[in-house]
């Protein structure tokens, strides 16, 4: 994670968004543990089976204070 945001970062990327499954605790908890913040919920987003969807975001000028 740490390698492709800072790649995102050389390419002036200002912030990186994703979404994952509300049921996916350890993959919040990684995203969660990288930096991201939780935005808000996509109701219904997924199908097979029906689910939300958490929605996260980085801001990049963030994650390189952190980092440092």
């Amino acid at each position: 994670m740490h390698e492709f945001l800072g790649r995102c970062k050389r390419q002036a990327v200002r912030r990186v968004w994703l979404e994952g499954r509300a049921s996916n605790d350890q993959g919040i908890g990684f995203y969660l543990n990288s930096g991201f913040t939780k935005n808000g919920r996509r109701k219904a987003f997924y199908s097979g089976p029906g689910e939300d969807a958490l929605t996260m975001s980085l801001t990049l000028d963030d994650f390189i204070e952190k980092a440092r």
